[in-house]
């Protein structure tokens, strides 16, 4: 698969989890079984799961074209590799065996190997055009 193609796949589905995050609250707190009984907790949920997850999606789609973009990225899909080890920890600690775990297990592992896959294509791309650019040996 094209490279591009993998990061913005990467990076549309975590600017949409954020964006439905901040305008459904309600719908993922049921979604992932939390119980926000306040209208902080609503906010919470628009900021951490919101908020925080459409900005990653926002710096991957956007960090394409240029190197130190592509480095921005990169920092983004540590951070999602973080929240795959916390669920693996969750699993083992908390005998959390909800399907919805593997679930985001899963989604959350597809989107780290989609974006380091990406990201690694364009870079070989962007380094084959500088080998192959007039005047470079």
């Amino acid at each position: 698969m094209d490279g591009k193609l993998l990061v913005q796949i990467s990076g549309a589905v975590a600017l949409g989890m954020g964006v439905v995050a901040m305008l459904a609250p309600g719908f993922v707190a049921d979604f992932l079984d939390l119980l926000p009984q306040t209208t902080a907790a609503h906010g919470e949920i628009r900021a951490s799961l919101g908020g925080v997850w459409a900005a990653m999606g926002l710096v991957v789609l956007g960090g394409m074209s240029t190197g130190k973009g592509r480095t921005m990225a990169r920092g983004v899909g540590v951070v999602w590799g973080g929240a795959v080890a916390g669920r693996v920890l969750s699993l083992v600690l908390d005998d959390l065996v909800a399907p919805l775990t593997w679930l985001s297990i899963a989604v959350e592992t597809a989107l780290v190997v989609a974006l380091f896959r990406g990201l690694g294509q364009l870079e070989r791309e962007a380094a084959a055009k500088i080998e192959s650019a007039p005047g470079t040996a």
